[in-house]
């Protein structure tokens, strides 16, 4: 073969990989090859017009730039009009814009800043980030920082138990509602222990615990128990020596 029919044939095969394994590359490639229409050749025609007429066009179907007919992902995503990129790209703008309106303001003293700042010593380092990320996060992401960084107070598991805050200066700092519960241990025994506020129980989407393995107790807590009493956390020394588990070294 030559090397022309080699590189199609590779380009055909990493083209059809991509596209099982990830949806959003399938949408840019067809994306960018929707903006650049080629003209089809004779062979496309003639395969057009032989197919019947009573046979309908599946939808899901398309062809490449090969001929060949492949599956569209079944999520991909639609087409966007031109008046909703705009709407989108016009609302980034004006949200950026009022963003370095106020640290001009911020910079000459005309309104408060909450945000960190370097000491005078520091000022000479390297930054750790920059500008814009900065202007982002104190302008853009401290505005819906109550949806992210959640305390819990529970295990994540199928449930976990949020804390509670609120927040009096649009989210650059929380508080919380301490109250005090008061546990006993023993009949002797008691112990006063203070948590943050009150916790809501809700349903966990925000962790990967799809094995069960943040369970404080159950299958998966009982199978790792079990088995670190028998193999142990660590191979400090040879299993000739100490042997591997403690029932045999014990033994």
């Amino acid at each position: 073969m030559s090397k022309l029919t080699d590189a199609m044939c590779i380009d055909d095969f990493m083209h059809r990989q991509l596209q099982e394994r990830t949806d959003i590359l399938e949408c840019a490639w067809q994306n960018g090859h929707d903006e650049v229409e080629e003209q089809p050749d004779e062979a496309e025609l003639t395969k057009v017009e032989e197919k019947p007429e009573h046979e309908p066009e599946d939808l899901g179907e398309k062809r490449d730039i090969y001929g060949n007919v492949t599956k569209r992902a079944p999520n991909e995503f639609e087409h966007l009009s031109r008046f909703t990129k705009f709407s989108v790209y016009f609302s980034w703008i004006v949200l950026l814009v009022f963003a370095y309106i106020r640290e001009t303001l911020r910079r000459w003293g005309l309104e408060n800043d909450k945000a960190s700042k370097e000491l005078d010593k520091q000022l000479d380092f390297v930054p750790l980030f920059s500008d814009f990320e900065s202007v982002y996060s104190r302008n853009c992401y401290v505005r819906v920082r109550d949806v992210f960084e959640r305390p819990i107070g529970s295990v994540p598991g199928a449930t976990v138990n949020l804390v509670d805050r609120t927040s009096d200066d649009y989210n650059w700092t929380f508080k919380y509602v301490q109250q005090t519960h008061q546990i006993s241990l023993t009949v002797e025994d008691h112990h006063i222990c203070r948590y943050p506020g009150t916790q809501t129980e809700v349903i966990n989407v925000g962790s990967y615990n799809y094995l069960g393995f943040a369970q404080a107790s159950g299958p998966c807590a009982d199978a790792s128990i079990a088995r670190i009493d028998e193999e142990g956390l660590a191979t400090c020394t040879t299993v000739h020596e100490r042997e591997k588990n403690f029932a045999e070294l014990y033994h």
